[in-house]
């Protein structure tokens, strides 16, 4: 999830009329920045005319995937090319959606087949590309490799018919564990559509996480709580310490013990900066003989006795 760029802004960023002198460099430019293939209307956006089109075309220079969408050069697309091309092939609001939209986010592996578009207007599926009719919000858009493609939440909603209840429960893990901090959360996009197909399958699995609606205060409230049940020592709260230079505030620090407890709530609230910034922030504290525990909704219910097994292994002090 490298470019923040969609191919829509990149069509934008192209519609300048070139002179002809220039049209090679523009076209091998914007083919760079769309894993090797473009669309007509980008052509047209950057002076070339029907015609120029057509003589490249025939000369093999582009080569025809969709109704007005070429690879350039006769080059193969890669797996990302193709779904660029069907993003492409859908229109300037389409996006990759479900099954590709999970293999984009890594909620899921990519699975061979048609590559999954959601566009606002009718299109009729084909071979290699499936269409699902739905203009969604802002968001519940994103961006990843400049392709635009469904938020996490969204695309979790879309999978839930088609999925079992482990398979939702394994993707909101990974959505978690990546801290994917796109967009509306799932809580948000239930109370938004209540009755869609799958709705009632994530408020079960959230159920029984005990992740649904909560807060950062209400995860500290049950930690605490947990805590007291088994006798164990009660932490400093919103702790400040300071790492080389660097200021952190830990959600829960046992000073005499090196023993810091992070409170993750699901919301899918943190986005990917924040995912590599709490790893740097972790291999930090590390380093001064802080050990980290993150913890989530999911450790304070039916896993609250096996987080305090762990948590007593990693410091048994924790018991007074």
């Amino acid at each position: 999830m490298n470019d923040a760029r969609s191919l829509t802004s990149l069509c934008d960023s192209f519609a300048t009329k070139h002179p002809p002198e220039q049209w090679e460099r523009v076209i091998a430019a914007l083919a760079e920045r769309q894993h090797g293939v473009l669309a007509t209307r980008q052509l047209l956006a950057a002076g070339l005319t029907h015609s120029a089109i057509r003589r490249r075309v025939r000369r093999g220079r582009l080569v025809r995937l969709h109704h007005g969408v070429y690879s350039v050069w006769g080059s193969r697309p890669t797996q990302r090319g193709r779904w660029a091309a069907a993003v492409l092939y859908g229109g300037a609001l389409a996006m990759l959606s479900h099954h590709v939209a999970a293999a984009l986010w890594a909620l899921a592996s990519a699975r061979s087949g048609p590559t999954d578009v959601t566009a606002p207007s009718k299109h009729a599926s084909i071979a290699t590309v499936r269409f699902h009719r739905s203009n969604p919000p802002p968001d519940e858009r994103a961006v990843g490799d400049g392709l635009p493609l469904t938020s996490p939440a969204r695309t979790i909603l879309d999978l839930a018919p088609l999925s079992s209840d482990r398979a939702v429960e394994r993707m909101i893990d990974e959505a978690e564990a990546r801290r994917l901090g796109v967009g509306a959360s799932l809580p948000a996009l239930l109370e938004r559509y209540p009755r869609r197909p799958g709705a009632p399958r994530i408020r079960r699995v959230l159920a029984a996480r005990g992740a649904l609606g909560l807060t950062r205060s209400e995860l500290e409230e049950r930690f605490l709580a947990l805590l007291r049940r088994r006798g164990l020592r009660e932490p400093r709260l919103n702790a400040p310490v300071r790492v080389a230079g660097h200021p952190y505030e830990l959600d829960c620090f046992w000073p005499d013990l090196r023993l810091a407890v992070e409170l993750d709530g699901y919301r899918f609230h943190a986005g990917r900066s924040s995912f590599r910034d709490d790893r740097i922030r972790d291999r930090r504290l590390r380093s001064v003989g802080i050990e980290t525990v993150r913890v989530s909704a999911h450790d304070l219910g039916p896993g609250a006795a096996e987080l305090v097994a762990d948590l007593l292994a990693i410091r048994p002090g924790l018991a007074g």
